[in-house]
């Protein structure tokens, strides 16, 4: 039965440059508390870590999960910028892709969800895997994760849920969702 951990990356330092901004002092405390919990629930090995290309989500991914197999998906942060997403979070004054978030703003949730689409080829292309970790960026941690769930009202759950700086969702067998803040 296949397990997907969602997790968001850590508090990140200010910059320049987005895409290079590193974990701060408390993202990396959230990393390794991450790791502890997951490890404790049987969570902390995976197989594969799909990683956003961004430095914060990739020094997460490394506290949390440690030296695994790993698959950088440079989608997985393109996503997250994509034109228009951080304004319409901004003024609805969220920080997760709400129902009501994808009903003003349609256009930008098809985004979203044909990141996750490519993603979930992604995951499918490494069919070994037991255990997956994808390590990104809010938005599009939303859109996967209901990908993999079945169940309506999961869905709408995931949908709600605003992952928190190194917040974590974990799904079993596209039925189980256990919430990690």
């Amino acid at each position: 039965m296949k397990t997907i951990i969602f997790v968001r990356h850590g508090n990140a330092r200010s910059g320049k440059v987005d895409l290079k901004r590193p974990l701060s002092k408390r993202g990396e405390k959230q990393a390794k508390v991450r790791a502890a919990e997951l490890s404790e629930i049987g969570l902390g090995s995976v197989d594969l870590v799909i990683s956003s290309t961004a430095t914060r989500a990739q020094e997460t991914a490394k506290l949390v999960f440690g030296a695994n197999a790993w698959d950088i998906d440079p989608e997985l942060y393109a996503a997250c910028m994509a034109e228009g997403i951080t304004e319409a979070y901004a003024k609805l004054g969220a920080s997760a892709p709400s129902t009501e978030w994808i009903k003003k703003y349609p256009r930008l949730w098809g985004v979203c969800e044909h990141h996750a689409a490519e993603t979930k080829k992604l995951i499918e292309k490494h069919a070994y895997a037991e255990t997956i970790a994808i390590v990104a960026h809010g938005t599009i941690l939303n859109a996967v994760a209901v990908e993999f769930v079945g169940d309506a009202a999961l869905k709408t759950l995931i949908l709600e849920f605003a992952f928190p700086e190194g917040g974590a969702v974990a799904i079993r067998g596209g039925k189980t969702v256990s919430f990690h803040v």
